[in-house]
């Protein structure tokens, strides 16, 4: 019965077996064609592998110039993808697209050289690529170095009108500046406030130094920019000193920084006292606190007369006039003269108010006074003194 039983399964397992055998010589077979049509493909492929390669090989020779370029461009979208890239229809309509994108910006910047150059403006797109590569290398080897000689011929004539518009006016203002301040010395030099006489002094800022050199160098040219700027130019430092101080102008935030004069000076007060036989000079600015009432007041007075002398110049009709309060509140009665002669040989019409021990030090020096007379809740102006 065992052996009966075995042999029954054996057979059922046989069947199975069978069964599946078919199945598979049917898929085999169903392979078989599948493999036959995929032959064809591949033949069918193969041919049209062979005809592309064809045309890619003319489209290669008859464009040269644009394989390297294409195969660079085809390398990066690689290695971006980081892998090879099928060319399907849409694909190369996508590029087309990008293509005439292209085309259309290159066709402007065309547009744009062909008004700057003054040509026609109707050259232009992918048929003049030739003709814009030859005006590149004109360019590369020509017109660039018109352009540099040009701007050689223009940073010359920049440098010659900075030498003429601002470092010769600035010059001629210092000098007169100077002019000025020396006639006012030679006032003062004539005109002793006690023991004392002053003068303005105007020392040259060591920051401004190059601007000096600069003038200075100038006097070998007869003070004239343009002398030296239409002369040989062999001086290396007077060439480094104009680019230089050309360069800090330019820089600076301020204009006023270096376009007025006066900041080119530190100023101070030279002071001369007579001392018996001897003379001791010193600056005001280092003798301010050891000086007395009287010699700190006179020479602010004498400052405030060479600032009005500045607004109201010599060689100008005006009033003249000059108000001071306080006046003379700490000078001696010989000051307070000198001081009252010094603002009338200036031509100042001034007024002066004062106190009443000072008025009759005053008074007695100018033409009319009128004395402030208060009574009670009211004030009288009364010309004349009253004691």
């Amino acid at each position: 019965m065992s052996v009966l039983e075995e042999q029954e399964n054996a057979e059922q397992e046989y069947k199975k077996l069978e069964s599946a055998k078919e199945v598979l010589i049917e898929s085999i077979g169903g392979c078989k064609k599948d493999q036959e049509k995929c032959q064809d493909t591949l033949k069918n492929l193969a041919g049209e592998i062979y005809l592309k390669e064809k045309e890619y090989s003319e489209k290669c020779f008859a464009h040269l110039e644009l394989k390297r370029p294409m195969l660079e461009e085809y390398e990066k979208l690689r290695t971006k993808k980081e892998s090879w890239q099928v060319i399907t229809p849409k694909t190369v309509r996508n590029l087309r697209g990008e293509a005439e994108e292209c085309a259309r910006q290159m066709e402007n910047v065309q547009l744009s050289y062909c008004k700057l150059a003054e040509i026609d403006i109707n050259k232009r797109g992918a048929a003049y690529i030739k003709f814009f590569r030859e005006e590149y290398r004109n360019i590369a080897n020509i017109k660039i170095e018109e352009a540099h000689q040009r701007l050689e011929e223009q940073s010359q004539r920049l440098e010659s009108a900075f030498m003429n518009d601002f470092v010769a006016e600035m010059n001629e203002t210092i000098r007169d500046a100077k002019e000025e301040i020396a006639a006012i010395n030679r006032e003062l030099k004539v005109l002793p406030f006690g023991n004392d006489t002053y003068k303005f002094v105007m020392r040259e800022r060591p920051d401004r130094d190059i601007f000096f050199r600069i003038c200075k160098k100038l006097e070998n040219y007869m003070g004239l920019p343009e002398v030296y700027m239409n002369s040989a130019r062999e001086d290396e430092e007077m060439e480094r000193d104009i680019q230089e101080f050309m360069e800090i102008i330019l820089e600076e935030e301020d204009e006023t920084e270096y376009t007025d004069y006066r900041k080119y000076f530190a100023y101070d007060m030279e002071i001369v006292s007579r001392q018996g036989d001897s003379e001791i000079i010193s600056d005001l600015s280092k003798k301010q606190g050891s000086a007395s009432n009287g010699e700190k007041q006179t020479p602010y007075f004498i400052i405030l007369a060479a600032s009005l002398l500045q607004c109201y110049p010599r060689q100008v009709c005006c009033a003249r006039l000059a108000f001071i309060d306080e006046a003379f509140s700490a000078l001696s009665r010989e000051r307070i003269e000198q001081m009252v002669k010094y603002l009338e040989d200036n031509c100042f019409q001034v007024f002066y108010a004062a106190p009443p021990e000072k008025i009759n030090s005053i008074g007695s020096y100018v033409e009319s006074t009128v004395s402030l007379v208060t009574t009670g809740r009211y004030t009288d102006a009364v010309e004349g003194l009253v004691k």
